[in-house]
């Protein structure tokens, strides 16, 4: 018997040709600036133009902090009121940010100063594209080699481009690709390097890293069962004439979402910012994972971001039914695996991201799930998708789940598009209505939303109405049923909607462990309400 759930189908929403990607820049109509770009990368065998942002620069340090050094280098070039901010998940480096109004050609000058000087290794313009969206890089470029190519045609392109090795292609890993770095001080020329490299007869791929932000887009008898109007809402949306909710408790009589402890286990991995393994909640279906960010291994599993936004997204999938205290999970037989791709600051790179979707899989877990998305597409990171939905579960293809990004508010202008990697065809991408079937205010509209789930009307840190797990005691969002600190009912956003959707996932292979990628697809379809 399969499973029967009926996950709201968005396949019906989406008549509109693609709107611009991401977040609108602080720059306002970017119509007249990007009529001619400053500079492109290479995605999808085309290319994404950029401009500069001359408010923004990002630069590589050795120093532990820079700040001093960078006010008087600002002072000689006669600019005040710059504010500088520590870029965590990306070791040495610092974001700039120029008065707005600050003309490029004193952008450009402070670049050049900075350059010249001996503690600063690296400097780029932030860029953005013709939809505005933000592009920040780094002077690592990840490669990916032909199959055939040797030691030799490699040590080649080093020279040649006067590259550093930083990691090789680990397979235990599920790396497949190089990664190297430009030599210190060529500024924005690590673009041009990537595609000249890009060019080359034995690369398949060049992708330069780029930074990237989260975007916080979160009949048991459990005593806060009744709050979670997701799983059960008694409200009936007028239009079809189907509750508000995944209508998934008649799954549980015929599973949970386990499988046989010799076989692993089900596991989902969680690609975010870590979670608090130790909440009574889980019962120990939360445990130790991985740190990609390579800063902090315990993080991962004892987070130190405050909220903590993985710990909201684990506990609609995890947390335990009938145990006399919170929520009941989706799928609270499974595991959940927890991948710190980004840390408390919520700032991190692409790279990272696809190191976490290259390291789960390889690991041999099931599903994948994450809110984390990126402005800017990214060929390293669709790379990584690939190689998760081909090779993940023994050929059967990982079942990647991805949030489609929470975008301005529809009322303010032009609907947006998913963001990546929810645009990926490879990864079933979800978007979020309300608990009164309303499309939430901040969903994006346009291919790439394979499906819906109930989440809040708005979104923000802290500012949604799903209950769910929070981090044990004062820190964290809070306000949970009754004022339970353990838990809070302020998450919500397309962030709440996935995690649902990758519980269902659990439900599914438990069932129907042989499932391809496609199967599961198709069945989530088939059993999905339209909308």
């Amino acid at each position: 018997m399969g499973v029967v759930c009926t996950l709201i189908l968005c396949g019906a929403c989406t008549p509109e040709g693609p709107a611009p990607l991401g977040p609108r820049s602080r720059s306002g109509d970017l119509t007249a600036l990007l009529a001619a770009p400053d500079a492109h990368y290479r995605y999808a065998g085309g290319y994404i133009d950029l401009v500069v942002n001359p408010s923004e620069l990002v630069v590589e340090t050795l120093e532990s902090d820079p700040t001093s050094a960078l006010r008087a280098i600002e002072s000689a070039a006669a600019l005040n009121s710059v504010q500088h901010e520590r870029l965590s998940a990306i070791r040495d480096h610092w974001r700039i940010k120029l008065p707005m109004g600050t003309a490029r050609q004193a952008a450009s000058d402070l670049q050049d100063r900075i350059l010249s000087d001996a503690r600063f290794r690296f400097v780029s313009p932030m860029w953005l594209t013709r939809e505005g969206a933000p592009v920040a890089v780094t002077r690592t470029i990840a490669v990916r080699f032909r199959p055939g190519v040797n030691a030799t045609q490699i040590e080649f392109l080093v020279r040649k481009y006067q590259l550093s090795l930083r990691r090789r292609p680990s397979a235990d890993s599920g790396f497949t690709e190089y990664l190297f770095r430009v030599a210190a001080n060529r500024g924005e020329t690590v673009l041009d390097v990537a595609d000249s490299l890009a060019t080359s007869s034995i690369v398949e791929f060049a992708d330069v890293e780029k930074i990237i932000e989260l975007h916080r887009n979160s009949i048991p008898t459990d005593p806060y069962f009744s709050s979670q109007y997701y799983l059960s809402n008694a409200y009936v949306f007028p239009a079809n004439g189907v509750p508000v909710d995944i209508a998934v408790a008649p799954v549980w009589n015929y599973t949970r979402g386990g499988i046989p402890p010799s076989t692993g286990g089900m596991r989902i991995a969680v690609l975010d910012d870590g979670l608090q393994a130790s909440h009574p909640d889980f019962g120990r279906h939360a445990g130790y994972g991985y740190d990609v960010i390579g800063d902090c291994a315990p993080c991962a599993w004892a987070t130190q971001a405050n909220p903590s936004h993985g710990q909201q997204v684990a506990g609609i999938i995890v947390a335990q039914q009938d145990n006399g205290i919170g929520i009941a999970g989706i799928a609270p037989d499974a595991y959940v695996v927890p991948v710190r791709v980004v840390p408390s600051s919520g700032s991190g790179s692409t790279q990272q991201l696809a190191d976490g979707f290259s390291v789960a899989w390889s690991a041999g877990i099931q599903i994948i799930v994450t809110a984390v998305t990126a402005g800017a597409q990214a060929t390293v990171l669709d790379a990584a998708v690939s190689s998760a939905v081909t090779q993940g579960r023994g050929g059967l293809g990982a079942v990647v789940i991805v949030s489609s990004g929470n975008v301005p508010s529809r009322a303010l202008g032009p609907l947006f598009p998913p963001l990546s990697p929810s645009a990926n065809p490879n990864v079933i991408g979800v978007s979020a209505i309300d608990q009164l079937g309303r499309i939430a205010d901040y969903a994006p509209r346009g291919a790439g939303i394979a499906l819906v789930a109930p989440s809040s009307y708005t979104t923000g840190s802290c500012a949604g109405d799903l209950t769910t797990t929070d981090l044990l005691g004062p820190p964290g969002c809070n306000n949970g049923p009754g004022g339970d600190q353990d838990y809070t009912s302020l998450f919500g956003g397309t962030s709440a909607a996935a995690p649902q959707v990758a519980g269902v996932a659990a439900l599914l292979l438990a069932r129907e462990p042989s499932f391809t990628l496609s199967q599961v697809r198709a069945r989530f379809q088939q059993g999905a309400d339209p909308w």
